[in-house]
């Protein structure tokens, strides 16, 4: 089935959106393995589930039931421009 470039382009703009949240949880986490750092391990698995599920919901709702490659490029690059601008910020 084809997805008209309008939907594409919005579910990409999305994608990234969903990279920046995953950065925010994974500064989170690795705030508390920083005061404790024998939380390593359970932060970890917390951030693969968060990140499992993330993926999942992306793909059955705004991928309307269908995975698409271009949303994991596009994930990448909202976390890289998360880390690359507030990231410090909310370490702090």
């Amino acid at each position: 089935m084809e997805l008209p470039v309008g939907l594409q382009a919005g579910q990409f703009l999305l994608a990234v959106g969903l990279g920046a949240a995953l950065g925010l949880v994974y500064d989170v986490l690795r705030a508390g393995r920083r005061v404790c750092p024998k939380l390593t391990g359970l932060s970890d698995a917390v951030f693969a589930a968060v990140l499992l599920l993330a993926f999942l919901a992306f793909a059955l709702y705004p991928g309307r039931g269908e995975a698409r490659l271009f949303v994991f490029p596009a994930a990448i690059l909202g976390a890289a421009l998360y880390f690359g601008t507030a990231s410090r910020g909310v370490l702090r």
